[in-house]
């Protein structure tokens, strides 16, 4: 936050104010697509993993 040098306790900018209730929402839609993220992530890593070593069994 900047401070404003004549008392104030924050200087007043309509640019620079952020509404709170749209920064939970998107903190809130970060954390869920994360999480969505995270998972086909893990899903195709196994995926691809098992794929592998399905291939390489009849390979022997």
């Amino acid at each position: 936050m900047i401070r404003h040098r004549y008392g104030d306790r924050y200087l007043h900018n309509g640019a620079l104010e952020i509404g709170f209730r749209g920064l939970e929402l998107s903190e809130d839609l970060l954390l869920i697509g994360h999480f969505i993220f995270d998972f086909i992530f893990t899903m195709y890593v196994f995926i691809k993993i098992s794929s592998l070593n399905w291939k390489s069994n009849f390979d022997k």
